[in-house]
């Protein structure tokens, strides 16, 4: 029967003049479940099918009447693709592709074997009853009903044990409501062609599905795979009807593997590509060769499935050769891992149309027959968008990959036409895991789960553009995408790296540290170099840990020349020398942070359990282990006071008391009291030591050895400890987010912190080399630095990048000599940065990427000729850098300062003291303008000063009069709070008085804006 399918003027979606590159309308698997479907044997899926047909329509809004082969309103005879008739042969001739072509890209991990039952299930109403509502595309619910009554149909009308196969399949009579053509105005009411899986099944009605009873109720059936008859189609205009040719093969085998657990890899928002020709499940590798035949899977679509493996390239340079995998042998390498992060990773194969140099033979059937063509390359009858020389229904391909974007073929001076060249792939597994269920992994063109690094630095794939003839295009990935020394793209440079276009950076921005270069020419065997690092900052290890995963510290002790590393969980106590790559546990509770050293030759771990004092000690290849116990609770980390031929080390209790205790060396590592010290009624928090010196917090007070004991405005969280002018200095964070500043026992400063969140800690840190430490804290959105004297730090606070937040406490090293220390802080998305000291800007090639939160603060060690930093994230792998090469001044290299746990760094240095009075150009406000809130006035003297600002608008009023005693030696800051200030200018005359009679001033232009 024919119909009159309306005509309206609308863009037609292709590519590169396509009319099988389609944008694919529906989404092939709408619910998928993050799992791996398992078949009823090893490697073998076994498939149900069934027809179906609907009751007879004259319905404009589908095509055809609802029984089979009443698409065509003439007799195409059998020279097109699927011809007729479409009944059970053919259906199976369909099957038959897909099975070859999964025994073929599994590598003979997956045998489909299929059941094609020969009687047509006829439904007693019309196609569009059963299909989603144009208007509402995403309810599956028809769909739903439309297998419910299918198979209990087919329950009653075949004798079958349903519970011999694993996937069951409906063919039903028409074409799937799946792809944008010219006259997919007349199909809106078509059924769209999907997967659905048990999830959606339970995402449409509801967690009480249990599936639809067959075999007298003996067995439920949990899925099902609609398909059309076919996707071919006809076009009618101005009276003129033309037929649009298009096979199932493609969709059959994105809807198996659907089923096996592959995931849309389109943008399932607007049906636009995302990977390409790349990879199976995308709309343009469905419908490439007019649907005939898909390319093989991407390497992380294998992978995923378990039908690949790779090798993993990490922390070492290399020359890398890489062979194609339809010709690789045993021995041979077809794709390597590259990390990125815990999270990311680059995926590198060698792409080939034709691999084995010996054309395209493609075998097909056609009234009953098999054939097979064989063609040399690309011809204007056979390219991915137009195959005029075949008909029939395809069963095999040689090569599926001939599908992958090739060259010109119908250039004549171009000699090769096989290998395609180095594929990258960007895999981003955070993204797939947060995007898998909503079916939206590839959603986000800027951040991509599964992605194809496109070698020619222009994201096109899934970009439509308007062609001089005003017909849009899609890309679908080019030769220009993939890496080849002779790459003619513009933004090609034969290398791969941070600075690049396309970068190796991770979807944060941050730099991998990964260089690649010197691609070679195409051909089944490729090579490129590849290395980790610039010359100062490179990357040595990326291990996973044994273990459980929770690691909660680090720690670090230098035997010989071996760095090794101590982790510590609830449960295990794991040590590990990276250098062997070994790792052993130990049955332990680990209570707070141990503390490492070595002591005669020998490596001494402590750490506290309860009232235990545990050590865990080894010499060469003696290991031991042994306990002391405390009458009362530890309650503080162990700080190692000084070694010398033996090891003093302090603690706290629950008591209040400070312990003194020493190891000796005397082979067997004996432990003594050595000294016992009241320091206050509350239970001891945290202990702080250098040399004789002590200081320790508990409750609400501070004590030290030499003042005694001092009540806090609030309770203490931290402690840290420095020196000023040979005087010590406590620095301590109270739970009100408010620092004390303890100088000869009494409070000198109190600096309130701007913030809504518990501040993360504190550290120090010799920001200026202006003779003062600064005290550094973590506010979550903001890295600040204030002076011993209050005053904020110039270039401080620092903004976190947006959309995350900052984690750790700061750790201080002079990273780059310059005699102002840096600062180390991660984000809870994983990146490094380096925040420098003189003007807060990141420094490269930081930020550098874990790709997840850590599990652990971080640390900072030397071994005298180089400094590292190492990190444990929460997936349970330790990442380890080397920094540069040398020792560097490192104030603060973990949470507690250093592996002996002491809070204390030495004094700051001077070398950038300033002896002018009152330099004129360390006097400003910030910020400038002020929008909202406060401004500060900073400024710097050398001597102790009295400090007038008196403030004046226009008109020469004064609108406020601010005065301090500012310190000298020290940058100072003055608040003006402008919540009541009008928009507008004001001028701030700035005068300081010093105790030796010498003056200065300084008039400051203020802008307010409201």
């Amino acid at each position: 029967m024919k119909k009159n399918i309306p005509i309206i003027l609308f863009v037609f979606i292709i590519s590169l003049g396509s009319i099988s590159a389609q944008t694919f309308v529906g989404k092939i698997n709408p619910f998928p479940t993050g799992a791996i479907t398992r078949t009823t044997s090893e490697d073998t899926l076994k498939l149900l099918a069934v027809l179906v047909e609907f009751n007879e329509d004259d319905d404009d809004a589908t095509f055809g009447d609802g029984k089979f082969g009443s698409i065509y309103t003439s007799d195409y005879g059998t020279d097109i693709i699927d011809p007729l008739p479409h009944d059970a042969a053919y259906f199976e001739d369909h099957l038959l592709f897909a099975k070859n072509y999964f025994e073929k890209v599994s590598g003979g991990k997956l045998i489909v074997d299929y059941t094609v039952l020969d009687k047509i299930i006829e439904l007693p109403l019309i196609m569009r009853d059963y299909s989603p509502n144009p208007n509402d595309p995403d309810n599956f619910l028809p769909l739903a009903d439309f297998c419910k009554e299918v198979w209990e149909s087919a329950d009653q009308k075949f004798s079958i044990d349903f519970s011999d196969y694993d996937l069951f399949t409906i063919f039903h009579a028409g074409v799937g409501r799946d792809i944008q053509v010219p006259g997919s105005i007349g199909n809106e009411r078509d059924l769209p062609s999907v997967y659905l899986s048990p999830a959606a099944f339970t995402e449409i009605y509801g967690e009480g599905f249990e599936g639809f009873s067959v075999n007298e109720g003996s067995y439920s059936i949990m899925n099902s795979m609609i398909l059309p008859e076919t996707e071919s189609r006809e076009l009618t205009s101005f009276d003129e009807t033309s037929l649009i040719q298009l096979s199932i093969n493609g969709l059959i085998a994105g809807s198996i593997a659907s089923y096996l657990g592959l995931p849309d890899l389109f943008d399932t928002n607007t049906g636009l590509s995302a990977i390409g020709r790349f990879g199976l499940m995308d709309g343009q590798s469905l419908f490439t060769f007019s649907g005939l035949f898909p390319p093989e899977p991407s390497p992380w679509e294998k992978l995923y499935l378990g039908w690949t493996d790779y090798i993993t390239i990490n922390a070492s340079a290399n020359s890398v050769g890489l062979i194609a995998e339809s010709a690789a042998e045993i021995g041979d390498t077809a794709l390597i891992k590259v990390p990125i992060n815990s999270s990311e990773y680059f995926l590198i194969e060698n792409r080939s149309r034709d691999a084995k140099n010996d054309g395209c033979t493609i075998t097909y059937k056609k009234a009953g027959q098999t054939f097979t063509k064989m063609f040399d390359k690309d011809y204007a009858s056979f390219i991915s968008y137009n195959v005029d020389t075949l008909s029939g229904v395809v069963i095999d391909v040689d090569e599926y990959d001939w599908a992958v974007p090739p060259f010109d073929r119908n250039d004549d001076d171009l000699e090769e036409f096989s290998d395609v060249g180095i594929v990258i792939w960007h895999i981003d597994e955070s993204v797939i895991n947060e995007n898998l269920e909503s079916n939206t992994i590839n959603n986000d063109i800027f951040r991509r789960g599964v992605a194809v690094v496109e070698a020619d630095g222009i994201n096109d794939i899934g970009e439509e553009f308007q062609t001089i003839l005003g017909d849009i295009v899609i890309g679908e990935g080019s030769k220009e995408d993939t890496w080849y020394a002779s790459n003619p793209s513009e933004y090609f440079e034969n290398k791969f790296n941070d600075d690049t276009k396309p970068s190796t950076n991770s979807n944060t921005g941050a730099n991998s540290l990964i260089s690649i270069s010197n691609f070679s020419e195409i051909g089944t065997k490729m090579s490129f170099d590849i290395s980790f690092g610039t010359n100062d900052v490179y990357q040595i290890a990326a291990v996973e840990l044994p273990g459980t995963g929770d690691t909660k510290w680090l720690n670090s002790v230098q035997i010989e020349t071996n760095e090794t590393f101590f982790f510590s969980s609830s449960s295990e106590f794991v040590t590990s020398d990276l250098n062997a790559q070994s790792f052993e546990s130990f049955s332990s509770t680990m209570d707070f942070r141990p503390v490492s050293f070595r002591l005669d030759e020998t490596t001494n771990i402590l750490y506290s359990d309860g009232r235990n004092i545990n050590r865990y000690y080894f010499r060469n290849n003696f290991k031991s282990f042994a306990t002391l116990r405390d009458s009362i609770m530890i309650t503080t980390p162990f700080a190692v006071k000084g070694i010398s031929d033996k090891a003093e080390f302090v603690y706290g209790n629950a008591d209040g008391y400070v312990n003194v205790c020493e190891l000796l060396s005397d082979g067997f590592g004996t432990i003594n009291g050595i000294a016992l010290y009241k320091a206050f009624d509350d239970t001891v928090k945290q202990v702080a030591v250098n040399n004789d010196y002590l200081a320790a917090i508990g409750g609400d007070s501070y004590w030290d050895i030499n003042s005694g004991e001092l009540s806090l405005p609030a309770n203490a969280e931290s402690l840290a400890l420095t020196m000023l002018n040979d005087d010590y200095v406590s620095i301590v964070l109270m739970e009100d987010n408010t620092i004390a500043v303890i100088k000869s026992g009494v409070v000198s400063e109190t600096i309130s912190i701007d913030s809504d969140v518990d501040v993360v800690g504190i550290s120090l840190a010799d920001l200026k080399a202006d003779g003062s430490n600064y005290i550094v804290v973590n506010t979550g959105t903001q890295i600040d630095a204030f002076n011993l004297e209050g005053g904020r730090a110039e270039y401080f606070p620092i903004e976190c990048p947006e959309d995350t937040e900052f984690t750790n406490v700061p750790l201080a090293i002079d990273i780059n000599d310059d005699s102002y220390s840096d600062l180390i802080t991660l984000t809870e998305d994983g990146r490094i940065f380096v925040l420098s000291g003189s003007d807060g800007a990141s420094i490269s090639p930081f930020p550098l990427s874990i790709g997840t939160k850590t599990a652990a603060d971080p640390l900072i060690y030397s071994n005298g000729e180089t400094t590292k930093l190492v990190v444990v994230d929460e997936n349970n792998e330790l990442h380890l850098w080397s920094l540069s090469n040398g020792a560097h001044n490192v104030n603060w290299a973990g949470t507690l300062a250093n592996s002996w746990n002491t809070s204390f760094t030495s004094a700051a240095g001077t070398v950038n003291v300033v002896n002018e009075y009152f330099p004129t150009a360390k006097a400003y406000n910030w910020p400038n303008p002020v929008y909202e809130g406060k401004t500060y006035f900073r400024f710097y003297v050398s001597e102790d000063s009295q400090t007038e600002i008196n403030i004046f608008d226009l008109a020469g009023d004064l609108v406020e009069k601010l005065n301090v005693n500012a310190s000298g030696g020290f940058d100072n800051e003055i608040e003006w709070d402008v919540s009541d200030v009008q928009s507008g200018v004001y001028f701030a005359h700035l005068h300081v008085e010093g105790n030796s009679g010498k003056s200065a001033y300084k008039i400051i232009k203020v802008a307010v804006i409201k």
